[in-house]
């Protein structure tokens, strides 16, 4: 019986070069998110966000907000959702407070019902 050379795996660093087709796919999707530059809308006054938070409070509507915070040269994107609650200098959108000397932009999302869409 003579002893050939024994097999010598090289475990995890054959597999390295081998990425799923959806991995590389979404890698490249978030570099492309996080290459894009959000430019600014128009700073709103006092009254105008005031008055746009009241209407949506009262008739229960989504917001977009834009905060007025730099990274990168880019404004971060609109922070979406329903108010639920007040705190001292803000309100609570979907659990997160959002400060209102950080609002740049309020507006209110049209949301389609259902049963208006069309095939």
């Amino acid at each position: 019986m003579s002893m050939l050379h024994p097999y010598n795996d090289r475990k995890k660093i054959k597999w390295l070069g081998f990425y799923l087709s959806e991995h590389t796919a979404l890698i490249t999707r978030q570099t492309a998110q996080q290459q894009q530059i959000i430019q600014g809308k128009p700073q709103m006054s006092e009254t105008e966000i005031t008055d746009c938070l009241q209407r949506a409070v009262l008739k229960n509507q989504t917001l977009a907000i834009q905060l007025n915070q730099l990274i990168d040269d880019s404004y971060q994107p609109d922070k979406t959702g329903k108010v639920n609650g007040q705190a001292d200098g803000g309100f609570y959108l979907n659990d997160n407070l959002i400060l209102y000397e950080e609002i740049r932009h309020i507006s209110v999302v049209e949301t389609k019902k259902w049963s208006s869409l069309n095939d």
